[in-house]
């Protein structure tokens, strides 16, 4: 079901002279029990408020798992409700418990200014590009300002100086004089479910950077994470506390190993 899109001159005339037609509207757009677009699906558990809402926020368990880690500390520390789950064509076999019940592979939360995408897992290459084609389209339709991807470079090529390197959108650009951290040097890629995710911000004309901080490359690093949510507050002008990422590092560490490891194991059987 996709929602209702109406020229926007007849939003701004609706409310005097067609106010039915404009209930529906608002309906539609926030109370629609699933979207569907091409073979992905995002079916809410509860309605959008969109007011307030600026920032798209997500990760995925790349280098160091950083990516990971940053939104799942993130929506724990902003006690971010869960409105969506995300269902593609090929999902990974996979759920598991959490205190607030079953836990699965794709969920999209809220806690404004910020909408979250909590990736468990990378999606298949089938599901890859749909999936973020779906989440720029989301981004779109809510009307969101800026999105904060977070990934990680590996720390063997670390050659001093920041620990943090940007790739951005030339939107994102064109509204920023100075930068939190250095762009990523010319000649060095990023691959992956991110860069689809940034190349379609960028085909879109969208605002988009992603905060890549130099991580471990064979084991989770909560400290790598802890300095790239101090870049996004340089950044948004948050004021997240890290301080529990790095006492718990070795804790978290662990936790993430083990999940890690029992998709590793899995994943040969799912993946093609």
């Amino acid at each position: 079901m996709y929602p209702l899109l109406i020229p926007e001159s007849l939003i701004d005339r609706s409310p005097a002279h067609h106010p039915g037609i404009l209930l529906s509207i608002v309906r539609v757009k926030l109370f629609t029990s699933h979207l569907t677009i091409g073979v992905v699906k995002v079916v809410y558990t509860k309605a959008i408020e969109r007011e307030g809402l600026r920032y798209f926020v997500t990760g995925f368990p790349g280098v160091g798992t950083t990516g990971y880690i940053v939104v799942d500390y993130l929506v724990e520390k902003t006690r971010a409700e869960r409105i969506a789950i995300i269902k593609p064509k090929h999902p990974p076999p996979f759920v598991a418990m959490a205190k607030q019940g079953l836990l699965t592979p794709f969920e999209l939360f809220v806690s404004s200014p910020f909408l979250f995408l909590r990736a468990e897992f990378y999606p298949s290459r089938e599901d890859e590009r749909p999936l973020c084609e779906t989440l720029v389209d989301l981004f779109e339709e809510l009307g969101l300002e800026q999105a904060v991807l977070f990934g990680g470079l590996d720390s063997a090529y670390y050659q001093g100086g920041a620990r943090v390197r940007l790739v951005a959108t030339r939107a994102f650009l064109a509204r920023y004089q100075r930068l939190p951290a250095p762009l990523l040097e010319p000649g060095l890629f990023v691959c992956g479910t991110l860069a689809v995710l940034l190349y379609e911000f960028e085909v879109r004309n969208l605002p988009a950077v992603s905060i890549l901080p130099y991580a471990a490359l064979t084991r989770p690093d909560p400290r790598a994470a802890a300095v790239a949510i101090k870049k996004m507050n340089d950044l948004l002008g948050t004021s997240f506390d890290v301080s529990e990422l790095i006492e718990r590092a070795e804790e978290i560490e662990a936790e993430v190993e083990q999940r890690r490891k029992v998709f590793d194991t899995a994943r040969e059987h799912f993946y093609v």
